[in-house]
């Protein structure tokens, strides 16, 4: 894992391998540099993505050697504004959701980070030498109530994962203080990084506070 406090993530869309992998090359070209790019494969369509794909990506994305990240979320994982192109939707979509999370682990041409719920943590093999864990909670079912919160994070905090994060919807000052206040509680006892990503009409501004009281992940977008 990087030794810096904090990190930059760009995160990449598209619809096609061929999309992903020139949008990435851009974003580690430009000149406000990321420090981890973050392959979003849920935003493929359906029809080109598979175990193949994963792999063709992260295999021609070797060549500008940049820390990559590979997220494929539940279509219940992303903003309901977005699930009509984003999420993974196949039928029995969970195993097949976690097996391409399985390939992007593979030695060969692993991923330095992969996004993925506690939950499903014990279904992912990979060499911790190659590979670093997020285990994400996602919440976008209404306000971040801060007790909920504490639980969440306090089960997070027991499994493994070498990067705790949450995200979420933030449309009101109540789930924006909450978010906020989890992350200064988190500062003052461990030793893992928490990220926190919000979106939503406070989105903004709670991921720029959420940065300077030292959210490991920073996003650009």
């Amino acid at each position: 894992m990087s030794d810096k406090k904090q990190l930059l993530v760009k995160t990449i869309k598209g619809k096609d391998d061929i999309q992903m992998v020139g949008t990435a090359r851009l974003a580690a070209r430009a000149k406000n540099k990321p420090d981890i790019i973050a392959l979003m494969f849920d935003t493929m369509e359906s029809y080109y993505l598979d175990r193949k794909a994963v792999k063709d990506v992260l295999s021609q994305l070797k060549l500008i050697k940049y820390p990559l990240m590979a997220v494929v979320r539940n279509v219940n994982s992303v903003h309901p504004d977005l699930r009509m192109h984003e999420g993974f939707k196949r039928e029995g979509h969970d195993l097949n959701r976690i097996d391409l999370l399985r390939a992007a682990a593979e030695p060969e041409n692993a991923a330095q980070f992969i996004e993925i719920e506690d939950r499903y943590l014990r279904n992912i093999f990979f060499d911790a030498n190659l590979t670093k864990i997020v285990s994400v909670y996602y919440d976008f079912d209404g306000i971040l109530f801060y007790d909920d919160l504490r639980k969440v994070y306090d089960k997070m905090h027991k499994k493994a994962g070498d990067v705790l994060k949450i995200e979420g919807i933030v449309d009101d000052v109540v789930s924006k203080k909450n978010l906020l206040r989890l992350l200064t509680e988190h500062a003052k006892g461990s030793e893992r990084p928490l990220a926190i990503r919000a979106h939503g009409i406070l989105a903004r501004e709670t991921n720029a506070m959420a940065g300077e009281l030292g959210s490991y992940f920073v996003y650009m977008d």
